[in-house]
């Protein structure tokens, strides 16, 4: 009953249950973390593209909107006339004159919050109207320009040593609308902070966002890197929006055409992969939970469904030692009701056969033949009972449930009401049943044929006829040889003679033997064939014993040929 804990069907229906939930679930964490993984990624990276558009969708707003206050300014008649004045007669532009086309430019620039200054330049590069206010430039940008153009400049303060402004302006020639001469330029400016102002909340401690040039000098920061340094990237951003990689840093960037600047975002991978660490975090602590839980749930399964098989073992087992009592336990299984069922009636049937042995003290040669018959089938249920303890320990349950299952039906069909006369389609079932679980037993030893009309199933037999002759063919023929034992049944009929032929190919007897198999009480098996023949049918029937061709042993039954008995379980 005892045995190695690793080997016991509780511990291998529990470990097998918790070896496949947990590689079940620990495939699932990958997908899940994999699938986290992708989702939390693309979302991350379309967030930061979002925002790169939103910039880029500001600045252009800032770009664009410039450039129609450009065109406004060029186009008003008081800014055409005083620049045209300017460049007929210059020492007559007064004060006054200056004042009035700042206070134009004012007016129409002054539902902007954007636009820091704009100045106003005759055909010889001189100032004649400028909005900025105790500045001065420190280079001379203005060029005989032809086309529009944008530039980054500085601006210094005239009285203080204050830092320098960084404007981003735009300039452009503009012309009579008479006649069509050009009169000067026009330079409207974007202060730096304007821009950064743009994305200046969401840059972090753990993220920069800011522009730079094609050439790498940085134009516009969030505050966290100096302007008109060379930006400290290594990655090759391209055109368009992209997205690089260094060990350092995950960078994402989009192109601005306009000023062939660029939009950079530049995060640390600990920022970037946070919400995905979370996740992870969350995910690793729930499948935790889950094999915690599939390790109760496999232990409480494998308990629900070998408790049932271990009280059928232990009562076996008592049964072994002859305590003969139906088993009586509550089982909601259906499967091992069924098994709890058979196995019951097996007991009773052994019971009721133990009944019949008593009440028939009278006929005391039936007795002494029926007392013979108790003898072959307790002993082979004590040898079967033991294949099924070895089974069960050896978890071997398909064999098992066969095992059980063939073991029922021989019992089913040997001990059906205490009647001895039954159907040869029982008797062969009977003998199928026996042959199955001597299989078993004997583990590719042999096989069996079994050729029967069934036009002769419903003709009368002696039960547990042909059982002891296949017994006596396993232990006594085939069992002893090297090579893979045949045994054949062979049912026909000789005139009103019904024949059954049961040969074998085992190691065969001596010539002395034969009688002493018919005679002697001690092979009780084949004595038992035929007194129980004679005694039903008469001294004319019974059977005959000879050697096998060439080698082994064939045994001829001879029954009356009669049909249509039926005997009801």
């Amino acid at each position: 009953m005892k045995a190695n804990a690793k080997q016991s069907i509780r511990y291998k229906v529990r470990s097998n249950l918790l070896k496949v939930s947990t590689l079940f679930i620990l495939i699932m964490f990958l997908s899940f973390s994999i699938i986290i993984q992708h989702i939390f990624s693309t979302t991350a990276s379309k967030n930061v593209m979002i925002q790169l558009d939103y910039i880029s969708t500001q600045l252009n707003y800032y770009l664009d909107s410039t450039v129609n206050f450009s065109k406004a300014l060029i186009i008003d008649d008081l800014i055409q006339k005083k620049t045209k004045a300017y460049n007929q007669q210059p020492s007559s532009f007064s004060s006054s004159d200056r004042k009035s086309i700042e206070t134009k430019i004012n007016n129409i620039i002054q539902s902007n919050n954007f636009i820091y200054a704009v100045s106003l330049f005759s055909l010889d590069k001189h100032v004649i109207a400028s909005t900025y206010e105790h500045h001065y430039r420190s280079d001379n940008t203005l060029q005989n320009l032809n086309a529009p153009i944008w530039f980054t400049h500085k601006l210094h303060h005239k009285y203080k040593n204050d830092p320098a402004i960084q404007l981003l302006s735009f300039q452009q020639p503009f012309y009579s609308l008479q006649t069509g001469e050009k009169l000067g330029y026009i330079e409207l400016s974007i202060h730096e902070d304007s821009i950064h102002n743009i994305y200046l909340d969401k840059a972090s401690l753990e993220s920069q966002i800011f522009m730079m040039d094609s050439s790498g000098i940085i134009q516009s920061s969030d505050g966290t890197l100096s302007l008109g340094l060379r930006a400290p990237l290594k990655a090759n951003l391209g055109v368009g929006e992209k997205k690089s990689i260094t060990p350092q840093y995950i960078i994402f960037s989009k192109y601005i055409p306009e000023l062939d600047w660029y939009i950079v975002n530049r995060m640390r991978p600990s920022l970037y992969y946070s919400t995905i660490y979370s996740s992870f975090v969350i995910t690793i602590l729930v499948t935790i939970l889950c094999i915690l839980c599939c390790l109760f749930i496999s232990k409480k399964l494998a308990n629900n469904v070998t408790t049932p098989i271990y009280d059928l073992i232990r009562h076996i087992f008592k049964i072994k030692n002859g305590f003969w009592t139906t088993i009586d336990l509550p089982v909601e299984d259906s499967d091992i009701k069924l098994l709890y069922d058979e196995f019951n009636k097996m007991i009773r049937s052994q019971e009721a056969l133990k009944d019949s042995v008593v009440k028939a003290q009278k006929e005391k040669d039936r007795l002494s033949l029926n007392l013979l018959q108790q003898q072959v089938n307790p002993h082979f249920l004590y040898n079967t009972l033991d294949n099924i303890c070895a089974l069960a320990e050896l978890d071997e349950k398909e064999t098992l449930m066969n095992l059980v299952m063939n073991l029922s039906t021989f019992y089913r069909t040997s001990l059906c009401n205490g009647e001895f006369l039954i159907t040869l389609k029982e008797e062969l079932t009977l003998t199928e049943a026996y042959l199955h679980i001597m299989e078993v037993r004997y583990y590719h030893k042999f096989t069996y044929e079994i050729d029967c009309p069934k036009a002769l199933y419903s003709c009368t037999c002696i039960k547990l006829l042909l059982q002891p002759l296949i017994e006596n063919s396993i232990y006594h023929g085939i069992k002893g040889i090297s090579y893979p034992g045949v045994i054949k049944i062979k049912v026909f009929t000789n005139h009103d003679q019904l024949m059954i032929v049961v040969s074998d190919n085992g190691r065969g007897f001596a010539e002395s033997d034969i009688h002493k198999f018919k005679s002697d009480k001690h092979h009780f098996g084949i004595w038992s064939i035929d007194q129980r023949i004679q005694l039903y049918f008469g001294k004319q029937y019974g059977l005959v014993i000879e050697h096998g061709a060439p080698s082994g042993c064939t045994v001829t039954i001879s029954l009356p040929l009669r049909k249509g008995f039926e005997n009801e379980l």
